[in-house]
């Protein structure tokens, strides 16, 4: 998932990415660098680091954390009246606004809780930041595709 970005924009980042990865590991131009992006370096790929971002932010958001016009546009589920019988009332999960546009989808009150539903329980449940970034990070690593 990169947010909406453009699939254009997202070769680009990640060509950048390659480029530096090749950099450092010392691996010639038209070597497949990819997976040793991912196992040497432990670096996210672009959709993935969109992602990583997104879910930090919205951890901070649910934690108080982050600055107040972003936190108030979050709103989890169990504080929906409508919903306090199902069981997604006791879940992390948050709402994701509906919207018309594509632009409206690129959105942080719609990317970042489509994000942020998407992950496990056991990482939305983590409470300090240093713990939830290292849980993600690791998810996402071992979640991609190479």
């Amino acid at each position: 998932m990169t947010a909406g970005l453009p699939q254009r924009s997202t070769i680009r980042l990640q060509a950048v990415i390659n480029a530096a990865a090749r950099l450092v590991l010392r691996v010639k131009k038209f070597d497949h660098i990819s997976t040793a992006i991912q196992d040497e370096l432990q670096w996210l790929r672009i959709g993935e680091r969109i992602n990583f971002k997104l879910c930090i932010l919205m951890h901070k958001c649910l934690n108080n954390c982050a600055p107040r016009y972003l936190a108030e546009s979050i709103r989890p589920l169990s504080d929906d009246p409508n919903r306090s019988r199902l069981r997604s009332s006791k879940s992390a999960d948050v709402t994701i606004p509906r919207t018309k546009t594509k632009m409206g989808d690129r959105a942080f009150r719609v990317a970042g809780p489509r994000a942020w539903n998407n992950l496990p329980g056991s990482i939305q449940a983590t409470k300090t930041l240093p713990a939830f970034k290292k849980q993600l990070k690791l998810h996402l690593l071992h979640n991609s595709e190479h």
